[in-house]
This record gives C-alpha cells, structure tokens and sequence, in this order.
C-alpha cells in the first residue's frame, strides 16, 4: 500500500484510514491467504477421498494437466496419507481462522480508535460557533454511531472482503485446475450480475447515509430533553417532548427499515446465483463424463470447490451491506474533519504581562452568509469594567470570542496594547483569558477538580484567594468535604448562584489579565445580583474585566458601555 497523499490527514479517505495500520493490515492478509489455501485444499482433497474410499482405478490428473504433473499416487498410497491431510488442513484451517478473527479485531479496534482520536481533536479545534451549528448531538452520534460503521467498514469490510476474495480465487485456480471448460459454463453468469450488484451498492449507500442522520438527529433530540428535563417537566410539556421524540423514532425506524429491506436483496439475489451455476456445471459435468474427457472424483472435487464458494462469494456480495453504511458515515465523520471553521492558531509574541487594552477596528464577523458582527468599533481600556450591553442575538458573545481569540474575524482588526491581536501567540493568549460563562459547564468530578480545570502549573496555589474573592469560602466550609466533594453532574450538589461562584474561582485561579464574565447574574436573585454587581467592581484590580449582559443594571456598574444591536454598534438610545 502506498501512503496516502498530502493532505489526505485533513479529508478523510479509506487509503488514509487504513495507511496507519497497514502493519495490522498485512497480519490479516497473512492468515487470509493460509485461510484461502486451506479451503482450497478441502475442494482439492474430495476427488482423491473418493477414489482413495472405493479404490478401483488408480488416480488419473486432469488431461490436461496429466502431461505438466509426476505420476499420480497408487490407491492403496491415498487411503494412508488422505486421513492425514484431511486432518492437517483441517487444523492449519481453524487456526488461520483464529488468527484471522483476531487480527481483523484489532484492525477494526485499532482504526475506530485513531478514527476517534482525530474526531476528538478536530472537535477541540473547532471555534465555539462552529461546535453550535454541528449539534451536541450530531457530534455526539458522528463520534459513536457513525465511528462504530466505519470500524465495521474496515474490519467486515474491507478485511472481511479481502479474505473472501482470495478464497473465491484460490477455489477459482481449484475448479479450472480440474477442468477448465466446466469452469467456463459454472462462472459464465457471474458476469452478468455486476450491475445489479452495482446498482444495489448505489442504494444502500443513499438509504444507510438517510439512516445515519436520522440516528444523529433522534441523538440530538434526546440529547436535548435531557438537558432542558426539569423545564420540561415543569412546564408540563411531556407530552410534546414524547410527541418529539417519537417522531424522531419512527423516522429513524423508518430509515433502518428502508436500508434492510434493500439489504435484504443479496442473500437471495446470491442463493439463485448460486444455484445456476451449480445446475449448469453439473448438467455439462455428466456431458464431460460420458465423452470420457472426465473422471468422477475430477466433479466432486469441482462440485466440492463449487459449493465451498457459495460462503465466500455470498459473503462478498453482503460486504456492501458493510462498506455502504461505512462509506455513508466516513462521509458524516470527515464532514466534521474538512471542517473549514478552525481555532485561531499561531505562535507569535507573548502577551502583555498586565491587564491589557484592546482597541477594535471594523470587526467583521461572517457565518453563514450573516454578518454576525458589522464593523464594529471600540475600545475596552485596561484596568477597567468595559460592558458589552445588548439583547439577546445582538452579537455580544461573538464579540467576546473574538477579544478571546476563540473566533477569528473576518475583516477588521484588533490591537492589543498596539499589538495586533494576531501577531500575539494564539493559545499564550487564550491563557490570558479567564472565562466565566453564563452557563458554568461544571462537571462531575470534585469542586477543587472543576476550579483547577484548565488551569496553569501553580493554579492550586490560588485556590484560596480564588475562593475568598469571589465569596466561595463560605460554600466550601458547607460542603461535606470541603475541595474535595464532588459536585455530582452539571454541580447539582450547588445552587445556581453558589456554581456561578465557581465559574468565577475557575476564571481567577488562571491569574487571567482580560476577564470575560458573560452574564454573570444569570442565575441569581435580586440579593445575588446586588452582590455580583459589588464583586465586578472588585474583580477589575489588576485586571481588564469584559461584562457581557442585556442587563442596563449591570451595565451600569461598568466604567464603560459598549452597545450592540443586531451586531453592530449603536447609540444608547437606539440600544434601549
């Protein structure tokens, strides 16, 4: 196999799937060639068991094979040593099957792995807009449905065809070997099944990629119940949410059953195939023996050989119930792949080492085809409470991407202590930054785990001062086992305004110098919110806090406003 070509690492191919595991690769066609031998042999071995059985004339080779062979063995030779090859091949059989099971195994393991691995990594290179347009869901399902095909691809498919193929041709040379007329008649009619073998290969591949996206879209649905459940139970909306969901189901089901019913094509379309052949060879084997240009046990042994191709030949003609499916989701993983949208990346200058001051310039920001951000204009000085005031879609959390470096604009600029942005090293940037978002994304693991999440070496240090600066303190001397509780999924050991509170210990435990709080106040009462509206102002020493709200309360709070409304920059009034 030759290496793929460059850039096949970025879209996805077969080629560059199997290119990494071609030594896993070689081992299965290794032990699918001692597998094809030995099931030739079994064809090979009939004639001669038959003659060695009920003795009579000696053994006579195939005419016209007899003049290029050594003498054939007596009878009386063939009842000694045929028990012993029987035996044999029967042995170096099941152990190449063995092998072969295992090193298919380890080829599919190996390849969904790496498959999955640079799924992860793309997904972690993915800006946090082109993450919302895939789905949580839809990724959810790329990353285990449709990566479970493409591991079947490889292993049933692709390994699985190629075991089967050298078996048709080892039994292929074992038929022509005996006779090579009768071979003509027996596979004459094979030829004549390619297109519809073709054509049925074109539907399934259409019905299984239909079936792969009505899994991802049921994916993404129950992915979304989950996350809205008590709203919905509530609101007293179960119905609807079941309504949804079942729709979802039954198109899923209805998808699943298209695709089986064109699957359902092969096995039958393969027995009459099949069946044709046999009933063909034998009617000109009987010519063959009364003119005398055939012995008996040179049919079994064809017929033996001709019955041992039906598993392999079938077994090629079901594969594209695999590789279909599989090529469908390869196409569904390297969607996400060939993914245009990256992660600002780049080595460049470090970043200031105070709180910066970040001047933007026409700041244009593109999706598609929208203008999320039209040439914005501002400045967000260091050292101060800078808000970014606007309703919801006005484009303030894009605005905050771009200072934070995860979306990069599509014109303009933005200078950071008159430093471009983009000649600053992107990811020593992005550790500038601390982030507390409107939704606190705490996982599963112990408080001290989800405030040190992301952090720099020397972050447990801080934990602390964290802690007592954002009113934490009083939280964890509640908690059973203080930084070490766990918080349970999504922090439901906290209440809504105590996981904001750790959202915002997590944002200072990386001694960030540009501070995004996006909607910090969401989650609290009116107590809570005159408390959040004291904290921001403490939370600017030494700092350059960013305040994204839709709230003029908080904004008020702020030592600067910057306006937004349907992404552009405008006057108060026009904002209100």
């Amino acid at each position: 196999m030759t290496p793929p070509p460059d850039g096949a690492s970025a879209r996805l191919s077969l080629r560059g799937l199997l290119w990494p595991a071609r030594g896993r690769l070689a081992q299965v066609l290794t032990w699918s060639l001692v597998l094809a031998g030995a099931t030739a042999a079994y064809g090979a071995l009939a004639g001669p068991l038959l003659r060695a059985l009920f003795g009579g004339e000696a053994l006579a080779w195939p005419t016209w094979l007899a003049p290029h062979l050594p003498p054939p063995p007596s009878v009386s030779t063939l009842r000694r040593v045929t028990p012993a090859l029987v035996l044999g091949t029967a042995v170096v059989k099941g152990l190449a099957q063995h092998r072969h099971a295992v090193a298919m195994a380890r080829l599919g393991q190996g390849v969904v792995a790496d498959l999955r691995r640079r799924l992860h990594a793309r997904v972690l290179a993915l800006p946090p807009d082109a993450v919302t347009a895939f789905g949580a869901g839809d990724l959810l399902a790329r990353g285990t449905g449709d990566a479970e095909a493409a591991e079947r691809l490889v292993s049933q498919g692709v390994a699985g065809a190629a075991r089967d193929l050298l078996q048709v041709i080892a039994l292929l040379v074992v038929c022509v070997a005996v006779d090579p007329w009768l071979a003509l008649v027996a596979f004459g009619i094979y030829p004549l099944a390619f297109w519809p073998v073709a054509r049925f290969a074109r539907r399934l591949r259409r019905s299984a990629g239909t079936a792969h996206a009505e899994r991802a879209r049921l994916t993404t649905e129950l992915h979304e119940q989950l996350r809205r459940l008590p709203l919905i139970q509530l609101s007293g909306a179960e119905a609807g949410a079941a309504a949804r969901f079942g729709a979802r189901v039954d198109a899923a089901v209805d998808a699943a059953v298209r695709t089986a019913r064109v699957r359902a094509i092969a096995s039958p379309f393969t027995e009459v195939l099949g069946a044709i052949a046999l009933a063909g060879s034998l009617a000109f084997a009987v010519h063959r023996i009364d003119a005398g240009a055939l012995a008996a046990e040179h049919v079994l042994s064809f017929v033996a050989a001709l019955l041992l191709l039906y598993q392999p030949v079938k077994g090629l003609v079901r594969a594209q119930e695999v590789l279909q499916p599989g090529r469908a989701a390869l196409d569904r993983v390297d969607a996400v792949l060939a993914a245009p949208d990256r992660l600002p990346v780049g080595q460049g200058q470090a970043p200031p080492a105070a709180a910066p001051h970040l001047r933007l310039r026409g700041v244009t920001v593109e999706r598609g085809g929208r203008r999320v951000l039209d040439a914005v204009d501002a400045d967000v000085p260091a050292g101060a409470v800078t808000a970014l005031l606007g309703p919801n879609g006005a484009g303030k959390t894009t605005l905050a991407w771009v200072l934070a470096r995860l979306v990069e604009p599509s014109a303009g600029s933005v200078q950071v202590d008159d430093v471009p942005l983009a000649a600053l090293d992107a990811a020593a940037w992005r550790g500038a930054v601390g982030w507390a978002p409107q939704t606190p994304l705490l996982g599963r693991g112990t408080l001290r785990e989800n405030v040190l999440f992301g952090a720099p070496e020397g972050a447990e240090a801080r934990l602390d001062a964290a802690a007592r600066e954002v009113g934490l303190d009083a939280v964890i001397a509640g908690l059973p086992r203080g930084w070490d509780t766990p918080l349970g999924d999504d922090g439901a050991r906290l209440s809504g305004g105590e996981r904001q509170r750790v959202a915002l210990a997590r944002a200072l435990a990386r001694a960030p110098r540009l501070l995004v709080l996006d909607e910090p106040d969401a989650h609290l009462d009116a107590a809570g919110r005159d408390a959040m509206r004291a904290l921001v102002r403490r939370l600017a020493r030494g700092r350059t806090v960013l305040l994204v709200t839709h709230d003029p309360a908080l904004a008020a709070t702020a030592d600067h406003v910057i306006r937004l409304a349907h992404g552009r920059r405008v006057p108060a009034e026009a904002a209100a």
